[in-house]
């Protein structure tokens, strides 16, 4: 967001607290657009998105080109009090101005052409445990937002709770990041915007909220700082629309976060992405629900997810745990293993625990770093042995101190040569720098891939296009889309501008993205 957008936001805060912005007579009695035109927002938590600071007589009069979802399941000009037809409030008498209202002021002041809907569904007093997955409050807040997309379409999620859990903070941020992703599974939206407002002078709650957008991506908090409150949790009617103006700015920059990430992917296309790096050991599938939020982002259809050193399973019930987090996306997530050369000792060894790990749903051997060691070293190459008679692809990364080679990759040429039935798919920096060595080594071994991978990748195809154009043309069979990019990487990958700005033919350019990783890896067997 840029200054100006900033500057916006302040502006239209003054405005709204300044002044008056209604304008009852404009406003339908029913929103009559199109579908694209009205964008759909949930509130949803206990008091304060419920609302409970006071409006003027100037205050209750219609938001333009804003509505409020009724009782009836029908749009009506929104007005407050904004909580009037929550199905599980309190009494009427007790809703008043909550966050909404100048939220959605911003918002339309930001987004021209368009009209705002409001599903308020919130009551005061509730715990973050009554918004599980299957709760009356979840089920009420699900069904009527669905509702209201035959008519609109869903932009995000506002929510403001905590007060209730002051007592008993502990794993409240493992149940809002479930409840942002069951929200997402819901409605089949796997980005959709979440933005989690900070409580008055909780610490031990709002440390957590603070937490949220490290943990889930395209989510984003507001702070309560310097909000003043008319009792021990209610916000008084200034810092209520101050709250709203900062839902407004939150909102306003995921969308632009989103809106960029998606440009990032090439319209039309769709990817399998061999490279990609997450950590998929903790209940609950780790980074996996990240990745998955990430390819729909990107277009890209299947993924494999690399293991390292960092991601290695500590035991066997981290073990355990992956196999099983991987099996709630199967046929669109698939994953590698990974031996470390030092931890072992055989040949037999090494087939023994790959064979199991293939029983397990790996598909492939990687991201395989011999750590200062030749590529032929004698630990490496048993390694590449148990994975020619397992079965297992060897992908691998190259450079100064890693899978250390010379000018002429000579000791890359004495794997490919002494295993031939072991596919190898190089990366890294000490691959791809030598580029036209590979491009030899292409011709002249058939058990050799390319993965396009990383910034080595990315410069190298980049630094000279006519050359790399030629390049994927004649080795369109053998060569691999992928990012190595990983969910807490802060810069997109490049490889999707990169592959767009060849200008491939498109039987290439299929290869290249799709087809040679289906084939490989035999992506529609699995």
């Amino acid at each position: 967001m840029t200054e100006r957008d900033i500057l916006g936001l302040v502006l239209c805060f003054c405005l709204v607290s300044g002044t008056t912005l209604h304008a009852e007579d404009k406003n339908p009695k029913t929103y009559k657009g199109a579908k694209d035109k009205l964008h759909i927002y949930l509130l949803i938590g206990q008091s304060n998105m419920a609302g409970r600071a006071p409006f003027t007589k100037k205050e209750s009069g219609a938001i333009p080109r804003c509505y409020l979802l009724n009782g009836e399941d029908k749009w009506e000009p929104a007005k407050n009090p904004l909580n009037r037809y929550s199905t599980i409030r309190k009494e009427l008498g007790m809703q008043k101005m909550n966050p909404g209202y100048t939220f959605s002021q911003c918002m339309l002041k930001k987004e021209k052409g368009v009209s705002l809907g409001l599903i308020v569904n919130a009551k005061g007093g509730t715990k973050i445990e009554q918004w599980g997955k299957g709760s009356q409050f979840y089920k009420d807040a699900l069904r009527r937002a669905k509702v209201a997309q035959n008519t609109g379409t869903l932009k995000g999620i506002l929510w403001h709770q905590g007060e209730s859990n002051d007592e008993n903070p502990d794993g409240y941020l493992d149940k809002l990041r479930a409840m942002v992703e069951n929200f997402r599974r819901d409605f089949d939206s796997p980005n959709l915007p979440f933005v989690a407002g900070q409580v008055n002078n909780v610490k031990e709650i709002n440390d957590q909220i603070a937490e949220l957008p490290q943990e889930v991506p395209f989510t984003a908090f507001v702070s309560s700082k310097g909000l003043k409150a008319m009792d021990r949790w209610h916000f008084d009617a200034k810092s209520m629309k101050l709250l709203g103006s900062r839902y407004a700015e939150e909102m306003l920059k995921i969308q632009a976060k989103l809106k960029a990430e998606q440009a990032n992917a090439v319209s039309g296309e769709t990817y399998v992405d061999i490279h990609f790096h997450a950590d998929a050991r903790p209940r609950g599938g780790g980074d996996l629900p990240k990745v998955v939020a990430w390819m729909k982002t990107n277009c890209v259809d299947r993924l494999i997810v690399m293991q390292y050193r960092k991601t290695l399973p500590r035991n066997d019930e981290e073990a355990k745990q992956i196999v099983e987090n991987f099996k709630q996306y199967q046929g669109k997530l698939y994953r590698f293993c990974v031996l470390l050369p030092s931890d072992i000792s055989s040949k037999a060894e090494a087939v023994k625990a790959l064979t199991k790990h293939k029983a397990e749903g790996a598909i492939g051997f990687g991201e395989h770093y011999g750590r200062k060691l030749f590529f032929d070293d004698p630990k490496c190459m048993r390694l590449y042995a148990a994975c020619a008679e397992v079965g297992l692809p060897v992908l691998f990364h190259m450079d100064d101190k890693n899978n250390k080679d010379d000018a002429s990759l000579s000791h890359l040429e004495n794997a490919l040569t002494s295993y031939p039935n072991c596919v190898f798919i190089g990366h890294g920096p000490g691959f791809w720098a030598k580029m036209k060595v590979v491009d030899g080594l292409l011709d002249k071994h058939k058990n050799l891939y390319a993965d396009i991978s990383a910034g080595s990748g990315a410069r190298a195809i980049g630094r000279d296009k006519e050359f790399s154009r030629t390049f994927m043309t004649r080795h369109a069979n053998r060569v691999l889309f992928g990012t190595d990019f990983a969910p807490y990487h802060k810069e997109p990958p490049q490889q999707f501008k990169l592959v767009e700005s060849l200008k491939l033919k498109d039987d290439v350019k299929a290869k290249l993205c799709r087809e040679n990783a289906i084939s490989l890896f035999a992506l529609d067997r699995q």
